[in-house]
């Protein structure tokens, strides 16, 4: 089944492809202000992103509009599909399309954010989520992929809690150790069936085995117009006391044994401290919010704003 059929654009459903090109494809469609069937057809998405071919459209749109006759086809409209929202509850991934970007969310994950531009295309965010040490040198995550994680989604966007889980020391990747790896997989990759033991090895440490500690976190996105703004709440439930945290960070683990390169996204990914002062009041408070914004053309902007 294609992938748009069931989908609604504007008022139109997509019920099953009758034609198929190169530049487009023909949908039969139900459009359901009046029940009458209609026939939709798409540009290619590769071509869509073209200003020549987009206008090569609209001229044979026009030019259809002027002719009439019994075998000729009316053309009721077109124009280009409005910002859409996506969730795929099994697999907890949330998309959505602001003007010349696109936002891709992983709430498996714990609501881990990138964000693509069209033109240039290119990566603008890419937010792992939290990440921390606590004062007994536990470094904990909201990077993972946790059983109790609470999800809720809407048209304007989504939110995830959940509590942080503990990082072995031995998952952190140093320089060294990730030398070491990528020396074994260049050297052993090839067989078969040791990529299957140490892929079987590495899920039954790296996602298998869960340990949470007492701190809660909220992960909200929401979004405004052109623009999107991602809210971090953290409350400590324990004896927890935190010596650093970083928003938007990420840690190099590779669950794939034959992965032997990183992407370019894994490699942009930086995180944002929180400052002395921010994180001796998160240790007294016992909470702490911290929100970025992501208008339409700026770099990411965190602030704390506390209980």
């Amino acid at each position: 089944m294609d992938k748009l059929t069931g989908e609604v654009l504007g008022t139109y459903r997509l019920l099953e492809v009758i034609g198929q090109g190169g530049m487009a494809t023909v949908y039969k469609a139900v459009d359901e202000s009046n029940d009458s069937m209609v026939a939709v057809k798409l540009l290619s998405a590769y071509i869509a992103q073209e200003p020549r071919f987009k206008a090569r459209f609209a001229r044979e749109v026009e030019v259809l509009r002027s002719l009439s006759g019994g075998k000729i086809v009316p053309i009721l409209g077109y124009g280009e599909q409005d910002a859409f929202t996506r969730y795929v509850p099994g697999a907890r991934i949330f998309a959505a399309s602001q003007s010349n970007r696109y936002v891709i969310a992983n709430l498996a994950k714990g609501g881990v954010v990138k964000v693509f531009t069209q033109e240039p295309a290119g990566l603008l965010l890419n937010d792992a989520g939290l990440i921390g040490r606590t004062e007994d040198g536990r470094v904990v995550s909201s990077q993972w992929i946790g059983p109790d994680y609470e999800c809720k989604v809407d048209e304007a966007g989504w939110e995830v809690t959940g509590h942080l889980h503990v990082i072995a020391a031995t998952k952190l990747f140093t320089p060294v150790k990730n030398l070491v790896f990528r020396t074994v997989l260049v050297a052993l990759g090839w067989s078969p069936r040791f990529s299957h033991l140490l892929k079987a090895k590495i899920r039954k440490v790296l996602i298998l085995r869960q340990q949470t500690v007492p701190v809660r976190f909220r992960r909200r996105l929401k979004l405004d117009g052109e623009g999107l703004t991602l809210v971090d709440e953290l409350h400590i439930e324990g004896p927890v006391r935190f010596t650093a945290l970083s928003t938007g960070d990420d840690f190099s683990v590779r669950y794939v044994p034959q992965s032997r390169y990183f992407q370019a996204q894994e490699l942009a990914s930086g995180g944002t401290p929180l400052a002395p002062g921010a994180l001796e009041q998160l240790n007294r408070q016992r909470t702490i919010t911290i929100e970025a914004r992501l208008p339409r053309a700026a770099n990411t902007g965190r602030t704390v704003l506390g209980p």
